[in-house]
């Protein structure tokens, strides 16, 4: 399983040193974080790019780079909880078992790999908690794509 990363740092930090990703296994042992299924990324991936971040390759940009990093701050820090929130909300709906596309790039066809409501609301909790502390405590958070 692939997964995405969302991590607390400072709230003064809107732009992020480089050098930490080099050791970023050290990074996460001294920050918080919550990580979250690619697969789900991708399916929510048209309403996170209603937000704003600071992509560390290409500056202030809307979205969230999927294979990059960028940091969430400020009112965009709130749209992100409320996006996960909905995107909760909705999945509280879901069947037990829920369909996930995978694309695979063979012929253009995809396939489905199934995920459990149980699991899929287990990463949303996670991530929309951090993203809970990091509001209350006036943090950023460090959005690590794949």
């Amino acid at each position: 399983m692939t997964l995405h990363y969302f991590t607390i740092i400072d709230g003064s930090q809107k732009k992020v040193n480089m050098a930490v990703f080099d050791e970023i296994d050290s990074f996460h042992k001294t920050h918080e974080y919550a990580t979250i299924d690619d697969d789900l990324v991708q399916l929510m991936q048209p309403s996170l790019q209603w937000l704003n971040s600071y992509w560390t390759t290409q500056g202030m940009k809307k979205g969230l780079p999927y294979d990059s990093y960028s940091v969430v701050s400020g009112v965009d820090l709130e749209q992100l909880f409320q996006l996960f929130t909905a995107w909760q909300d909705l999945f509280k709906l879901a069947p037990c078992k829920v369909p996930i596309s995978e694309y695979c790039d063979e012929n253009d066809k995809h396939r489905y790999r199934m995920l459990s409501r149980h699991q899929i609301l287990d990463q949303m909790a996670s991530v929309i908690s951090l993203l809970e502390k990091a509001k209350a405590e006036k943090c950023n958070i460090l959005y690590e794509g794949i």
